[in-house]
């Protein structure tokens, strides 16, 4: 570009060649913003095939190893010259501005004598090279492209350079058909015809969530989880878990799982956590957590920190908590053992309704001790994912007595902790096993609703003050943050009948059907283990970046409110709200648009604290 095409004479055709001049450079550095994140991805991509190989020592590895380097060495090398390049635009845009700017003063000056001012762009509308383009304009017009071409060029590369071995999972012959299920049950498993027999709202299967929040498109690019590690909290007994898992896998055509068990307190102490003794609620959590957590991420390694149940062997009524969370997420945590930690226990942030005063002060030191440890797991970029609990807009108030409830708003912890993601509940409406349909608030008398609302104990996070209508937190933290079905797990449980055995038990025994918030943070564990492996390395605390995209690529859920047990509740709206946070996941784009938030959350905190970025 030449200096005369540039220059102001304060003839009316010269600026508009120079803006004219501007809008395509802002155009061309947007396209090249869109190529550099491309490239960056599949360079993550390359390199976590790489490291893949790196672990194998036979010559076939060594040789996909070498054609991998070399194809990494092409994104690299095509990486420098595009953002050479862009540095070069970025200062005719620069150029051009200056230009602008005394083309403005120009105009500013013959506007007094004439009244009649020539609008041209502003300067604070332009980004520059500390700060790359970020406007939702262009988030959209980038998240919208990107999807495009990460699909068409990552399945590409996939295909060029997968494994065909053993350590690679096979996904069925399924082409690049994302309609097609990626993985292929035995034909043995409940339908749903089966679930509306014996319940109203049906149930579904790994695939039906798998297809119905676009996630088996992720599947056929490779990306399942593998190589990372969700670390599921619990207590309660586990002796068929194992075979529970295997049988559940077998059905839905699921890989063999990789689940380690660790009873970090001995054996689990005898309890009896029903009145009609036909249910083991602690080992049903366990199992939930662990069967939906590995059907969508079922790469991932699973370990389930079995923690202590109560403190007496002669009142096994009692023996039904959940009472070394803390000890063991700090176990968890000194000891590295993932970078996903999933708790799918909940209780009351304002505690029993017969504490004394002292345990009321106790259980205040609780939550400003385990705050610490959720800041420790930020810091080592560990992600805690907790249900918002399942009893609607109040919580219970005493452990002892079932469906006893505090009569005012309460939440549930941990999810109310700022430094955990607190999931609440939907239910899904499904009109093929491969669409998508409808979500409302989750909110069943029968069964429970959605838990969410202001927390008592927590100011409001900084990453929440983004949210309009700050009228709503009242300067508190409220949940969830986001949402997930809640309504029609099915379970294989070799511990008892469950809900569909006792309906045809030579057919269907040991399998049940859960309605429960617990089911969404283990997915939620899930979707997060598939992103830290696109991404190549953990996530960390995501609620910066999840606010910062203010619900694109996420389902809106508009419809229910969570009153319960005679407590109002609170409404769903567009946008953020107290009852699903910022919905469901439309699990391919919403990954990739979060790794992006994330790296760019990541780049602004670097800079404003003079540090140097990783």
């Amino acid at each position: 570009m030449s200096e005369q095409q540039t220059s102001g004479t304060g003839k009316e055709g010269t600026e508009a060649d120079a803006v004219k001049k501007l809008l395509g450079v802002r155009g061309i550095i947007l396209d090249l913003a869109e190529e550099e994140s491309r490239l960056d991805l599949q360079g993550l991509h390359l390199q976590q095939q790489i490291a893949d190989y790196q672990r194998q020592i036979d010559p076939p590895a060594r040789e996909r190893i070498a054609a991998l380097q070399q194809a990494l060495s092409i994104v690299q090398e095509r990486l420098t010259r595009l953002k050479a390049e862009k540095r070069e635009l970025i200062q005719q845009q620069d150029h051009l501005l200056d230009k602008i700017d005394d083309l403005r003063a120009e105009q500013q000056r013959a506007a007094s004598k004439s009244n009649a001012p020539l609008a041209l762009p502003q300067r604070s509308s332009v980004t520059v090279e500390s700060a790359p383009p970020r406007s939702s304009r262009f988030l959209l017009l980038s998240l919208g492209m990107l999807v495009i071409v990460l699909t068409a060029s990552f399945f590409l590369a996939h295909a060029l350079y997968a494994p065909d071995d053993t350590d690679q999972l096979t996904y069925g012959d399924n082409g690049s058909n994302p309609h097609l299920p990626a993985f292929q049950p035995n034909g043995k498993g409940p339908t749903d015809q089966v679930c509306q027999a014996r319940s109203d709202g049906g149930c579904f299967s790994p695939e039906d969530i798998q297809q119905a929040f676009n996630i088996t498109r992720l599947y056929q690019l490779g990306y399942d989880g593998r190589g990372q590690t969700i670390v599921l909290l619990g207590a309660g007994n586990t002796t068929t878990l194992q075979e529970d898992l295997r049988q559940f896998d077998e059905t839905w055509g699921l890989p063999q799982a990789q689940l380690s068990i660790m009873e970090l307190h001995g054996p689990p102490n005898p309890y009896l956590c029903d009145d009609a003794g036909s249910q083991d609620r602690l080992q049903i959590g366990n199992t939930l957590a662990v069967e939906w957590a590995h059907a969508i991420a079922p790469g991932a390694r699973l370990v389930l920190l079995i923690g202590s149940n109560g403190v007496s062997s002669a009142a096994p009524i009692q023996n039904c908590a959940y009472t070394s969370i803390k000890d063991d997420l700090a176990y968890a945590l000194n000891n590295h053992l993932g970078q996903i930690i999933a708790i799918h226990d909940t209780y009351s942030e304002l505690g029993q309704a017969l504490d004394t005063a002292d345990q009321k002060a106790d259980e205040q030191h609780f939550l400003s001790d385990t705050h610490a440890l959720f800041q420790q797991a930020a810091q080592q970029q560990v992600t805690v994912i907790a249900p918002s609990g399942d009893t609607g807009a109040t919580t219970p108030n005493n452990s002892l007595i079932p469906n006893t409830y505090w009569q005012q708003p309460a939440v549930s912890w941990p999810a109310s902790d700022p430094g955990v993601l607190a999931v609440g509940g939907t239910s899904l409406s499904s009109t093929a096993a491969d669409t998508y349909d409808s979500e409302t608030v989750w909110n069943d008398p029968s069964s429970g609703a959605s838990g969410g609302g202001l927390s008592a104990f927590y100011p409001e996070p900084e990453y929440q003050q983004s949210v309009p209508d700050q009228q709503r937190f009242q300067e508190r933290r409220g949940i969830p943050d986001v949402a997930f079905p809640a309504r029609g797990f099915l379970i294989y449980g070799g511990f008892q009948t469950g809900l569909l055995g006792e309906m045809d038990p030579g057919a269907w025994n040991h399998w049940d059907i859960q309605n429960s918030t617990g089911a969404g943070a283990a997915c939620w564990a899930g979707l997060i283990a598939i992103a830290d492996q696109i991404r190549g390395k953990p996530l960390g605390l995501i609620q910066p970046a999840l606010y910062s995209l203010h619900g694109q690529t996420l389902h809106d859920v508009t419809r229910g409110d969570n009153s319960f047990a005679n407590v109002k509740g609170y409404q769903a709206q567009p946008g953020y709200d107290l009852v699903t946070g910022w919905g469901t996941p439309d699990a391919e784009n919403f990954l990739i648009a979060l790794i992006q938030a994330t790296d760019h959350t990541n780049e602004s905190n670097c800079q404003a604290s003079g540090s140097r970025c990783p």
